[in-house]
């Protein structure tokens, strides 16, 4: 409720009054020569009598005269200073008092100074350092109270009030007086503002004239009244405040938005049997809900063009929603903002573009900011006005109409700067919007600061600098909650982008941190990147996940550790876990929000499994649930590969039905559809639709293991169509030949080739050339037991076994054993086997060996051994 204003505190005091408090000193000899200088005097008076721009003038051509000594010239400047920031020129003021020596009066313009950039924190340092015991001390604890009120901080605001209605001054304690007591009620403290304020009002009474200041003490009792559950008795001393005609105008209005606030509250306490019997709609815009404190605030506005507590009720209205359930108030402050004047037109456009924005019709809250800025630039309620349209235009990423708003905004205001960051943040300069925020912070109130300090992180993370994240952590480092946060995001940050350094970053975070909710991230972060690394830190995954099943998550995050879940099976290859991670997950995305995501999952790790079958039956319905999600196209495509797996001929049907469509069409998945489609003719015995499939393929531009695998698949429809056909067979061995000459081909596709070209010469009746082929594979003994390495072993060992197939179809029995105990000397998964045959190919055939000394190396393959 606005009651009282606050400038029952006098502000910034004029050197002669604390010149005043100071006791009598003699005049030197240099301030006498002053007493004689015109420019000197006439600046001293216009100072006295609030002409601080034509004050500056005077002291500054005083400073400019030649003749002028510099000791003089020291009596000057602070003059100067001083009248330069109440002249608002607040830059230049402060440039002045920086090259002066320190001394309270210099800490108090400074405050004042500061405070007129917005840079509240930094003018509570400067008043720190004027000492209780100086006569400046009033000022500085009423421009104390001031920065409190600014800044919402009510223990400090009741400290400095405390102070202030301790002074001897009745002047000073009385309103300081009224103001605590108002305070005190804001912070709930009911008996002690009533105790107070009885105290005040009993002075206040015996004074012989009545005091200016008895109405504000009725007004802050009214407020105590509808406080503790009376709003009849605050209605009662409210309308006695508007019928006094001996109170000036000011007063009376103030009693006027008081009364108008009482009795909406009477009225929602009490509503009418109508209205209570009516459900009203929030967004029925035709219903008219206003009451006789709502009308009464209509009449005010309507009457008082100039009043400057328009703004309050303006403001109450809007709280109300009156102008949206009341056409009438519409239609008045419709009117309102078409007429020309200089205090309700502006404060009448800011509640219009209110409404707009509420409504979400951002284009015509943009044409009424531009017209009012047009009109009065320096308004407060249209620079508020112009700060919130920005900021929605940011939010829908309007950014052209974003910054021809901050061209026109006539101050460098810090909220204006912060926006100014948001800009440039949002058009991708992060150095700009650094150094934007980084200003904003300096000079604007706590909360800007925090929000600024918070958006230059996020800008140095974005541009990489990490020197500029430091500086930031350290400029953090008196507000804990704020630097643990900016840590937090640094973390994060590194987290999502998969950084080298994000692992200690989070570890570091972790062991620090006091917020639940973010160490709860923090951790969801270190369990994406251990399963995100390759190999996956299933341990580190392991130990995150009990600690994430203990806390109470949000449905995000829930959703989120169910990935976690998934992701830890997967990398253990346990599909039956992953598998039923996955449907719980499915379960708790009660809005959907990631249906797709995890039906399309759910259909992976089922073929994984092997479970083709139900695999289809999980992505078959994929484009009837989801037909715009655009995950659609990898679904299709993966359920053809687990119809394509079933091998029977109506899912083979399917499948290729499936990969033709996803052909046709334009992703990414169009080229490898093209490629299964082949593979599924080739399987139907479809040879030559398989060859022209992969024809035309070919002529496109495909990636580098796209058009190996083409080359393949040809290479064996090739060989379908005739088994001993020359020419087929002969095109099927160039085929592979020109995957072999392919540059930097990996050892995977080497082998491929080579088993491919030597299974083809086996049909020719090639076996030296086949011989040939296996031997380049078993030149490569393969180490290890990874996944990659398994695929080596199988290529190994295919080439191993045919070898001996072959030698031994030769009957050359000393090579193929010699080949044998090369496989049985290998650590691979069938060097037992190996061992078996070899044993197998002595006794059949009455070779006997030497059981010591190294085994003997075998031959070439393709050179039959001439040894008995």
């Amino acid at each position: 409720m606005v009651l009282i204003s606050g400038s029952l505190l006098a502000l910034a005091p004029t050197s002669a009054a604390v010149a005043a408090d100071h006791p009598a000193a003699a005049i030197s000899v240099d301030e006498q020569a002053l007493l004689k200088n015109k420019k000197y005097q006439q600046g001293l008076r216009d100072l006295e009598g609030h002409l601080p721009l034509e004050a500056s003038k005077h002291f500054q051509e005083c400073l400019d005269s030649k003749q002028l000594p510099d000791a003089q010239k020291a009596i000057v400047r602070p003059f100067l200073a001083e009248a330069l920031i109440r002249a608002n020129k607040t830059d230049e003021g402060l440039a002045a008092w920086a090259e002066l020596p320190a001394s309270p009066m210099k800490s108090y313009w400074v405050a004042i100074g500061l405070l007129n950039q917005g840079a509240l924190t930094k003018a509570l340092e400067e008043l720190a350092l004027i000492p209780d015991s100086d006569p400046l001390a009033i000022y500085a604890n009423q421009l104390r109270a001031r920065l409190a009120r600014q800044l919402d901080d009510k223990g400090m605001l009741a400290a400095s009030l405390d102070k202030l209605a301790k002074s001897e001054s009745p002047s000073i304690s009385h309103p300081s007086g009224i103001l605590l007591a108002d305070t005190l009620a804001n912070m709930h403290q009911y008996s002690e503002a009533a105790t107070l304020l009885e105290q005040i009002k009993t002075a206040l009474t015996a004074q012989e004239k009545p005091s200016p200041l008895l109405p504000y003490a009725n007004l802050v009792e009214g407020k105590l009244a509808i406080a503790q559950g009376n709003p009849d008795k605050a209605i009662a001393i409210f309308t006695a405040i508007t019928t006094q005609t001996a109170y000036p105008d000011k007063m009376k209005d103030l009693g006027r938005l008081a009364l108008a606030q009482a009795e909406i509250l009477r009225e929602k306490g009490n509503p009418a049997p109508a209205a209570a019997e009516t459900k009203l709609s929030p967004d029925d815009d035709s219903l008219h809900t206003t009451g006789t404190g709502e009308d009464r605030l209509l009449t005010f506005i309507g009457g008082k063009a100039e009043s400057s507590l328009l703004m309050d009720a303006f403001n109450i209205l809007l709280a109300e929603n009156t102008f949206r359930t009341n056409p009438q108030a519409l239609e008045k402050l419709t009117g309102w903002v078409g007429t020309k004047d200089n205090i309700r037109q502006p404060a009448a456009m800011y509640a219009m573009g209110r409404i707009l924005l509420d409504k979400k019709d951002l284009n015509g809250a943009l044409q009424l900011t531009e017209e009012a800025l047009t009109r009065h630039p320096y308004s407060a309620p249209v620079q508020n006005l112009c700060l919130n349209v920005i900021t929605a235009l940011l939010a829908q990423e309007k950014t052209a109409d974003a910054e021809k708003l901050i061209r026109k905004y006539p101050t460098k205001a810090p909220d204006l700067i912060f926006q100014q960051g948001a800009l440039a943040f949002q058009k991708g300069d992060y150095p700009l919007a650094g150094k934007l925020f980084n200003e904003a912070a300096a000079r604007g109130t706590d909360a800007t600061t925090e929000a600024a300090l918070f958006n230059a992180t996020l800008a140095t993370l974005h541009a990489n600098d990490t020197a500029g994240t430091d500086a930031l952590l350290q400029q953090a480092a008196g507000n804990a909650p704020l630097q643990e946060r900016l840590l937090f995001e640094q973390a994060h940050y590194a987290a999502m982008r998969m950084m080298p350094h994000a692992s200690e970053l989070l570890k570091h975070f972790i062991r620090i941190a006091t917020e639940p909710t973010l160490k709860t991230q923090a951790l969801m972060d270190q369990g994406e990147i251990a399963l995100n690394l390759n190999p996956p830190d299933t341990q580190t995954a392991q130990s995150v996940i009990p600690l994430l099943e203990a806390a109470q998550l949000p449905p995000a995050q829930a959703l989120q550790l169910s990935r976690l879940k998934i992701l830890l099976a997967e990398s253990m290859q346990d599909w039956p876990t992953a598998i039923q991670a996955c449907r719980q997950a499915i379960a708790k995305d009660a809005e959907g929000s990631k249906a797709d995501l995890l039906h399309l999952k759910l259909g992976e790790l089922l073929y994984k499994n092997g479970d083709f079958h139900e695999a289809q039956l999980v992505l078959q319905p994929f484009p009837a649930k989801y037909p715009n999600s655009p995950l659609l196209p990898a679904a299709l495509f993966l359920a053809g590969k687990a119809a394509q797996q079933s091998n029977t001929g109506n899912a083979l049907s399917a499948a290729l039905n499936i990969f033709r469509s996803l052909a046709s069409g334009n992703t990414p998945f169009s080229q490898p559809a093209r490629i299964e489609e082949a593979s599924v003719l080739l399987r139907m015995g479809k040879a030559d639709q398989c060859i022209s499939t992969l024809d035309s393929l070919l002529t496109q531009q495909l990636p580098r293991y796209m058009r190996l695998l083409a080359l393949s698949i040809q290479a064996d429809a090739w060989v379908t169509k005739a088994d001993t056909n020359t020419d087929t067979l002969h095109k099927a061995v160039n085929l592979c030949t020109e995957i072999l000459n392919t540059p930097n081909l990996g050892l995977a596709w080497k082998f491929k080739a080579l088993t491919q070209r030597a299974q083809f010469y086996e049909r020719l009746n090639d076996q030296e050339k086949a011989l040939d082929d296996y031997a380049s594979i078993l030149m490569h003994t393969p180490t290890g037991d990874s996944a990659n390495k398994r695929k080596d072993w199988h290529w190994f060992y295919n080439a191993g076994f045919a070898s001996i197939r072959i030698m031994s179809q030769q009957q050359d029995w000393n090579t193929a054993l010699a080949i044998s105990q090369k496989l049985a000397q290998t650590s691979g998964p069938r060097a037992r086997e190996a061992a078996t045959y070899a044993r197998r190919l002595r006794m059949e055939h009455f070779i006997w060996q030497e059981e010591e000394g190294p085994p003997e190396q075998p031959k070439a393959p393709g050179r039959p051994s001439t040894s008995p």
